[in-house]
């Protein structure tokens, strides 16, 4: 029977054992430190959507539209080359000339007045030709009547 009692070695051990276990004020201490089923649902409607992250790194430029807007911008006209451009609008003709060339240009005859003038100068000839010819006509007329009157004379 005294092979069933314990010995004063395995009361120890049992002892040692018992120490290294967590005690129950300390096992609820270190619950309390961990997430319940509130704090991981509050965590959970905190966290970002993916489809969201995804659409939000869809609008953000990557490498590429960055390489093609550093390319465009090396395409682009430099100070040097405007401002030649500027001295050579600067050389062109002042606007008031060119609005004096084009009131000259407005005084002259247009190619239709002078058609219409060129019509009427014709059509004043042929209506010329005309009375002339009428008055050759009756000039032959007086002439003959006044060659036969003398004949009877």
């Amino acid at each position: 029977k005294i092979s069933y009692c314990a010995q004063q070695r395995d009361i120890s051990s049992i002892m040692g054992q018992l120490e290294l276990k967590a005690n129950a004020n300390e096992v609820v201490e270190a619950l309390e430190g961990k997430a319940n089923k509130q704090s991981v649902a509050n965590a959970l409607h905190r966290k970002a959507n993916r489809s969201d992250v995804e659409t939000l790194l869809a609008r953000k430029a990557d490498l590429t539209d960055l390489q093609n807007i550093l390319a465009q911008l090396d395409q682009k006209v430099d100070l040097q080359t405007l401002e030649k451009i500027g001295q050579l609008v600067d050389e062109k003709v002042d606007r008031s000339e060119f609005s004096l060339i084009g009131q000259t240009v407005m005084e002259k005859a247009d190619k239709h007045d002078f058609q219409l003038l060129n019509q009427s100068v014709q059509s004043q000839r042929v209506e010329l030709d005309q009375r002339m010819l009428e008055q050759m006509r009756r000039q032959e007329e007086i002439k003959s009547d006044l060659d036969l009157s003398l004949i009877h004379i």
